[in-house]
């Protein structure tokens, strides 16, 4: 039994909120589809109906999920469901499968705190333009409890992998009209929309915001931040200098920044030659005090240091350089004064909001610890490589130590031929074979001759040189 009879028949317009399910008895064994056949049927052909489908699956909550045993009583029966559409094309084909072949499926993502809500169109160019998944990063984490990673580094990543709907807390079908393409709103917030196609580079923006400084269209193009990302990635210092040159020259120049008190590079887009704000960007209100435009510069550096670590850990510069002494770098590439530059710096703690801190003390802790785990690797390294050089000079010293053994020997050995010889010409034998011999030039007269004519060319050569 369900009680979708007690709705009134042959209805023009039918709005279903999440809980419409409950209409059906948890004994009910139809599927999905046949349900959702039970509620069109209550709608008058040609009708106006909205149908919204919670996502217990949503990968949102692993934002701020804790480790702990999953008990029963944390099933969601609905997350049983084997039936019910997970996506926006199943539940687009599910609506197909009753009758409404034309539906128009938006995802609605975050809580009554900050929301937001894109359509397929919206959710395909998410892809090339990460505004539109910041805008999703934006509403997923205005939770209590702080997200245990960067909600935009996550949605960015599910986005480039078409998979942003899978964050989305629930899925609305309007069938019999269009809706806009994306929503944003809150709690005491305006409600502002824009609207546009996948072939289209700017989107129209409307709404029931009354802000004089809001843009009548916005363009769908990267952030400031993902093009600076992407150059320190390729180590393409020059292509990220000119940018933040660029970037630099907006700021300081732009009307739609005067009452900002702060500004990062993800609020940024660039198109083209063109430099603007993104709608999602949060306004600063009406400054009484509006902050000079070089420190809202060193803001948005302040900014993207503390996201550089964790999103592009090897930046093409040394990695002994410290966030100040970065963003000096980048505030010299920026063309500010270097005096300027050093008070900027000086006073920069003040400009870095708490997340901002908050991360940079997550990744500063994970990449110390990364640190010492090389440093360790690098001292047994090391010590391995001491290690075999104590052996090589073990054999060398041996080697030394033999090749002094044989010099020590040879040196023995001489002076005993030495002395030997000297004995043995001192001796009467020796003697005794002198005068045979000389007797043996006297019984051999030419041997004789020869010798004392070579005797006395000898003293003649000597007499004609010392004359």
């Amino acid at each position: 039994m369900d009680r979708i009879a007690d709705l009134p028949a042959d209805t023009e317009t039918l709005l279903a909120g999440p809980g419409w399910e409950a209409a059906f008895s948890e004994t009910d064994e139809r599927t999905f589809v046949e349900r959702l056949a039970r509620l069109a049927g209550q709608v008058r052909s040609g009708a106006t109906m909205v149908v919204a489908l919670d996502n217990p699956h949503s990968t949102a909550r692993l934002l701020t999920a804790t480790p702990r045993a999953l008990t029963s009583h944390d099933v969601d029966a609905s997350a049983q469901d084997e039936t019910r559409p997970a996506s926006p094309r199943a539940f687009t084909e599910a609506l197909r499968q009753v009758g409404f072949a034309a539906a128009s499926i938006h995802s609605l993502f975050g809580t009554n705190e900050r929301w937001c809500v894109l359509d397929e169109y919206a959710l395909e160019a998410a892809r090339t333009a990460d505004s539109l998944s910041g805008l999703v990063a934006s509403a997923c984490s205005a939770v209590d409890r702080a997200p245990v990673l960067p909600a935009e580094q996550f949605t960015e990543a599910l986005a480039a992998a078409n998979a942003l709907f899978t964050a989305a807390d629930a899925f609305v079908a309007v069938v019999g009209g269009r809706g806009r393409s994306i929503y944003l709103g809150g709690a005491g917030q305006d409600v502002q929309w824009l609207d546009g196609s996948a072939a289209d580079r700017r989107w129209v923006v409307g709404g029931s915001s009354d802000d004089p400084d809001r843009p009548s269209t916005v363009a769908l193009a990267p952030t400031a931040h993902r093009l600076l990302l992407t150059a320190a990635a390729a180590s393409d210092t020059g292509a990220f200098r000119d940018l933040a040159t660029r970037l630099a020259q907006w700021v300081a120049t732009s009307s739609s920044l005067d009452s900002r008190r702060d500004l990062t590079w993800r609020d940024v887009v660039v198109e083209g030659d063109t430099v603007s704000l993104t709608l999602g960007a949060p306004s600063g209100g009406h400054a009484v005090d509006p902050l000079p435009r070089d420190e809202l510069l060193c803001r948005c550096w302040s900014h993207f240091v503390a996201a550089a670590r964790i999103d592009q850990p090897e930046l093409p510069w040394p990695d002994a350089l410290t966030d100040d002494e970065l963003v000096h770098l980048w505030l010299s590439m920026s063309g500010v004064g270097e005096e300027r530059v050093r008070e900027l710096v000086e006073g920069r703690a003040r400009a870095t909001t708490d997340d901002d801190g908050l991360w940079a003390a997550r990744h500063a802790a994970a990449a110390a610890t990364r640190r010492i785990a090389a440093l360790e690797d690098e001292i047994a390294a090391l010590q391995a490589t001491l290690r075999l050089r104590d052996t090589e000079m073990a054999v060398r010293a041996r080697a030394i130590r033999s090749l002094r053994g044989q010099v020590l020997s040879a040196s023995k050995n001489r002076d005993l031929m030495a002395k030997a010889n000297a004995d043995i010409k001192g001796s009467a034998a020796f003697k005794l074979a002198s005068q045979f011999r000389k007797a043996a030039l006297i019984t051999r007269p030419k041997l004789l001759v020869r010798e004392l004519g070579k005797a006395a060319d000898t003293r003649v050569r000597a007499l004609r040189r010392a004359g």
